[in-house]
C-alpha cells in the first residue's frame, strides 16, 4: 500500500467484472421463442384437426338438430375485419352492389354450429363409413361394391348397395362426381377429410421486431366453413383451438427460452 502527496495511504480498490454477450442472449432467446411458437403451432393445428367438421354426407337421424351458440367477441371482430377488407378489394374492381350485399350476409349471422359427436357425419361415427376404398400401384380397390367411375369434374366412386342407403342425395353426387372425394397421401380414398388433412403449420420466422408462426387451412373453402356465408352458420376450427392455446401459451413459450438459455 503507497501514499498519495497528502501522505495518505493510497486505497487500491478490488473489483469484479461481469460480461456477457447480449447478442448472443438475443439470439438463443429468439430461438427459443421459435421454438416454443413451432410447439404451439403444432398443437393449435392438432387440435383444429380434431375440431374441423367433415362433408355433410350421410343422412341424419330423425329429429336430429345442430346445436349453436353466439358468436365470440374475437369471432365477430374478425368476421368484420374480413367483411371490410373484401368490400374495399371487390369495391376497387367495380364489383356489384348484389354481390357486395352477399358478402355482408356474413355479419348476419351471429349464430356459429357446435359441434356434435351425435351427428351421423361426425368424424368419429362415420371414419369406417368413410372408407371409399385404397389406391394401391395406381389401382384403385373399392370396399363394400364402391367402384371407381369418371365424369367431367374427374374421377369419383360409385358407392355399393350399402354405402348408398345412407347417402343424402347432395352425398351421392359428391362421392359420383369426386367432389366430395378426398385421396390421402397413403392411398386411402374416403368421403370428405380433404379440409381436416389440409390443416398444417409454418416454421417460425422472424417478422419485423417479433417472430410469428402460421397454422393455416390451405384449402379453397376453408374459409367459408370457419366463418358464416350467406347460406351457412359458422363451424369455427381454428379460433376455437388458438383460444384454448393462449390460456397456456406464455408459460409454454416462457419454459422453452428457459431451455433455450440451458434453465432447464
Amino acid at each position: 500500500m503507497g501514499a498519495d502527496a497528502a501522505g495518505k495511504p493510497a486505497v487500491r480498490r478490488v473489483s469484479a467484472t461481469y460480461w456477457f454477450d447480449a447478442r448472443a442472449i438475443l439470439a438463443k432467446v429468439r430461438e427459443g421463442l421459435k421454438d416454443g411458437l413451432d410447439e404451439a403451432a403444432e398443437r393449435i393445428a392438432a387440435d383444429a384437426r380434431q375440431r374441423a367438421p367433415v362433408r355433410k354426407v350421410f343422412k341424419e337421424k330423425r329429429g336430429f338438430r345442430f346445436k349453436t351458440r353466439k358468436a365470440t367477441a374475437q369471432e365477430t371482430v374478425v368476421r368484420q375485419r374480413l367483411t371490410n377488407e373484401y368490400y374495399r378489394a371487390h369495391a376497387a374492381l367495380g364489383d356489384s352492389m348484389a354481390r357486395q350485399k352477399r358478402v355482408a350476409a356474413l355479419m348476419k349471422y351471429k349464430a356459429t354450429i357446435r359441434p356434435s359427436r351425435k351427428s351421423a357425419n361426425a368424424w368419429s361415427n362415420s371414419r369406417e363409413a368413410r372408407q371409399l376404398g385404397v389406391v394401391r400401384r395406381g389401382t384403385f380397390r373399392g370396399y363394400d361394391g364402391n367402384r371407381r367411375t369418371w365424369s367431367r369434374s374427374g374421377s369419383g366412386v360409385e358407392p355399393g348397395e350399402a354405402l348408398r342407403a345412407k347417402l343424402t342425395t347432395r352425398g351421392l353426387y359428391e362421392i359420383r362426381t369426386g367432389r366430395g372425394v378426398y385421396t390421402s397421401a397413403t392411398g386411402e380414398v374416403q368421403a370428405g377429410g380433404a379440409l381436416k388433412a389440409s390443416i398444417d403449420t409454418e416454421p417460425a420466422r422472424e417478422a419485423g421486431n417479433g417472430v410469428e408462426a402460421v397454422v393455416a387451412a390451405k384449402i379453397r373453402y376453408a374459409k367459408f366453413v370457419e366463418f358464416p356465408t350467406m347460406h351457412n352458420r359458422a363451424q369455427p376450427f381454428l379460433l376455437p383451438a388458438l383460444k384454448d392455446e393462449q390460456r397456456t401459451f406464455t408459460k409454454d413459450v416462457a419454459s422453452s427460452i428457459r431451455r433455450s438459455l440451458g434453465g432447464g
